[in-house]
């Protein structure tokens, strides 16, 4: 038994790790500051590997900050929705593409102005974000959000100031007018087949234009895969094999070169099934590392038991083995359980009701795969015990 248990745990280790890692920041994370003063924060994002999107919600204490304005940054070149701000409930949003994907060290993504309204100690922080992989998947390869501290105090009163000559009035500034902006076509998407593979397949009126294709999920979790337009407008990119089980509206938005964009292209219902559709890489790990258990009892109990050339054991040592494998099958599905559980409540809050859907499913499928492991453990008890009586 010692020696199953140590080969479980050399294939566990076996589990590739996350190595890709990418953080959102708050810069600069730590400053003091007087009330009325204004302070710029950065948000700014750090990837080891290429992504291609980035979505966040930036919260503030509005007791003691207030927004000014919000500037975007220089990765994101594609806005899924415009950097916005509400005072009111004290958030920050944003969501956007990297058309070329980016890869280093605090890249900007966008900046706020905030004006310092009474003294404290205000904590800036992500109340959620994401960053997505430039691998054609929109693979998950957030690491960290980091948050920002600052202190707010009273300054001292500034010291009176000589009044100013009153400068003579400019001379009045005529702006030619601004061209009116052409609205572009919206591409036309189907779906078919790339290289046996599930695509979308696209036409547009763009040469050479980028591609963002968007997959949105009836849980609000998004998945976005960037290609380029050939010669004649037309695009074939693959369905990414990471999207989770159940239906997606999938669009389609051409960029220029001169950053124009256009109009969105009428969505397709996408409907992804099988396990492996909503299963993540980590919860699938759960999964399958349940069935490798289970199925290392099974090989032991029939080694022990003879069935491979071995001379068949004591019927009280096999009736042991048994009862020893069971407890273990049983403890390792409460672990998995378990682990599930505080996976859920870390992950639940960036899209809670999908969270909580496939934590139910996964469950229901620990739970009946124990009870056929135990079942066929109780079957060859039950077989093995006729033959010795």
């Amino acid at each position: 038994m010692k020696k199953l248990l140590t080969l479980a745990l050399f294939l566990i280790a076996l589990i590739p790790s996350g190595v890709d890692a990418a953080t959102m920041s708050l810069s600069p994370a730590s400053g003091s500051y007087t009330v009325g003063q204004r302070v710029i924060v950065n948000v700014t994002v750090t990837s080891d590997v290429a992504m291609n999107a980035a979505s966040g919600v930036v919260s503030f204490p509005t007791d003691l900050f207030s927004v000014e304005y919000v500037n975007k940054g220089s990765v994101l070149n594609f806005w899924v929705t415009e950097p916005s701000y509400s005072n009111a409930s004290g958030r920050v949003t944003f969501e956007g593409v990297s058309l070329s994907g980016f890869q280093g060290s605090n890249g900007s993504v966008l900046t706020m102005a905030l004006r310092a309204k009474k003294a404290g100690q205000a904590t800036i922080a992500f109340e959620s974000g994401q960053i997505l992989a430039n691998d054609g998947q929109g693979t998950d390869i957030t690491t960290g959000l980091r948050t920002a501290t600052y202190t707010l105090a009273v300054g001292a009163a500034p010291s009176p100031q000589p009044t100013p000559e009153p400068e003579p009035e400019p001379e009045p500034i005529v702006e030619a007018p601004k061209p009116v902006a052409t609205i572009l076509d919206a591409p036309t998407i189907r779906f078919g087949l790339l290289d046996g593979n599930d695509a979308i397949l696209g036409k547009s009126d763009h040469s050479r234009a980028d591609v963002v294709l968007s997959f949105v999920a009836v849980s609000g979790s998004k998945v976005y895969i960037t290609g380029t337009a050939d010669a004649e407008g037309s695009f074939e990119l693959l369905v990414p094999s990471i999207l989770r089980n159940g239906p997606y509206a999938v669009t389609a938005t051409m960029i220029l070169e001169d950053g124009r964009q256009s109009e969105t292209s009428d969505p397709l219902t996408l409907q992804v099934g099988g396990i492996a559709g909503f299963l993540s890489w980590e919860y699938a790990v759960y999964v399958a590392l349940a069935v490798i258990l289970g199925l290392l009892f099974l090989i032991g109990y029939f080694l022990k038991r003879g069935y491979f050339g071995k001379p068949a054991r004591p019927f009280t040592a096999i009736k042991r083995e048994v009862k020893e494998a069971e407890d273990v099958v049983h403890r390792s599905f409460t672990l998995l359980r378990q682990d599930l559980s505080e996976h859920a409540k870390g992950s639940s809050r960036k899209s809670p009701e999908g969270e909580k859907t496939d934590i139910l499913s996964i469950r229901k499928d620990l739970d009946d795969a124990e009870k056929v492991i135990e079942k066929e453990i109780h079957d060859i008890d039950s077989a093995s015990s006729g033959k010795n009586r």
